[in-house]
């Protein structure tokens, strides 16, 4: 696939994430995810998501931005997204790369313990060990 096949949205909206979600994710087993935030250190207290991004299939996704330098979404709205999180959580699987860091993350800011989730780090870590770059850009070369 090229990368002009793929179709990512960016967004600020609560509707335009719940559409999304309707529309892309309830049908799906599992969600690749991605979170974006404030800090390095996932278990520091004033780490805080600021984006995520999710994907249910291999040519769409959606980027859901809290806070950027064009638009900030309401607190009213982003507590109604991390609502949806959380029931996806309860019925879906996640692809992560590096739950390391992403776990605590969304523990830390969101309350959220991720039920059930692969980690694409640790499966090609089993896979290729030291032998290549782990980073998602290298596998998916």
């Amino acid at each position: 696939m090229k990368k002009e096949d793929f179709i990512l949205k960016s967004t600020s909206s609560f509707e335009e994430f719940k559409d999304f979600v309707d529309n892309h994710l309830l049908d799906k087993e599992h969600i690749a995810f991605d979170v974006e935030t404030n800090a390095q250190e996932p278990r520091s207290d004033k780490i805080e998501i600021i984006g995520f991004s999710m994907s249910g299939e291999d040519n769409l996704g959606i980027y859901v931005s809290k806070r950027s330098l064009e638009s900030s979404m309401p607190t009213e709205d982003w507590n109604k997204v991390v609502d949806i999180f959380r029931n996806l959580n309860e019925s879906h699987s996640w692809i992560i790369h590096n739950v390391m860091y992403e776990y605590p993350v969304v523990f830390n800011d969101w309350g959220i313990r991720l039920n059930k989730f692969d980690d694409t780090l640790v499966k090609s870590r089993m896979i290729y060990g030291n032998r290549v770059s782990n980073t998602l850009k290298n596998l998916s070369r």
